[in-house]
């Protein structure tokens, strides 16, 4: 019997922050909104008496990790300005000039935290694509392929997949050296990036063999894209 391909067991943590910088920016704003609902709700409950600076501090990096730095303030302006409705001057009750200091200072506190949590999340998604893309053609490695597959694959919808490979390459590798049969998989690479749409999916699975995984009208559409 084959072995079937199964992806690698992860942490929970890492598991949820990767899937919450994949949520399109719909699921995200929905997910945000929710996040500071509850907790505005949970502000005006308490009152005063409980300050719940933190709980909206987890829905601003929220937006920062998932949707990005402009987000984040966004959010952060926002939740700040729940927060002073809900509870008044009653959160800075040393007077104004203690109030503009200490709305000052928790908003720059604020933009300093959701720069570093943006920040950390352009890393993880550059690296991210740098660990799943083969550098010689530009297209998915195998591990991306099966990851981004997975989540694609949608029983309501036809889906094309297409198995090519480079016939000869290795004649080429062999008469006029590797570098040659480099250049070939480079082309082969940009014209095929060129020819399907942005969202799919390309990847190169072995020396010359590639997938191609798209979505499709119909059988007779995919058919004609074949």
């Amino acid at each position: 019997m084959g072995m079937q391909w199964a992806p690698p067991k992860a942490r929970a943590v890492p598991r949820i922050f990767d899937r919450l910088v994949r949520l399109r920016p719909a699921q995200a704003w929905l997910l945000i909104v929710l996040g500071a609902d509850i907790v505005a709700l949970l502000d005006l409950l308490t009152g005063p008496d409980l300050w719940l600076g933190p709980a909206y501090l987890i829905v601003i990096c929220v937006a920062a990790w998932s949707l990005g730095w402009w987000a984040g303030q966004l959010t952060g302006i926002a939740c700040m300005g729940i927060t002073f409705a809900i509870n008044g001057l009653s959160l800075y009750p040393y007077g104004d000039a203690d109030f503009a200091w200490n709305l000052a200072l928790r908003f720059a506190a604020a933009s300093v935290i959701i720069a570093i949590v943006a920040g950390v999340r352009r890393a993880y998604v550059r690296e991210w694509w740098l660990a799943r893309t083969d550098i010689l053609t530009g297209a998915l490695n195998r591990q991306a392929f099966f990851e981004l597959a997975q989540q694609a694959v949608d029983a309501q919808r036809w889906r094309l997949l297409v198995f090519a490979d480079l016939d000869g390459l290795k004649q080429v590798n062999d008469v006029q050296g590797h570098a040659a049969g480099d250049a070939c998989l480079r082309a082969y690479g940009a014209a095929v990036r060129k020819l399907i749409r942005r969202e799919d999916l390309f990847a190169r699975v072995g020396g010359d063999e590639f997938i191609i995984f798209m979505n499709v009208k119909d059988e007779a559409a995919a058919r004609t894209v074949a």
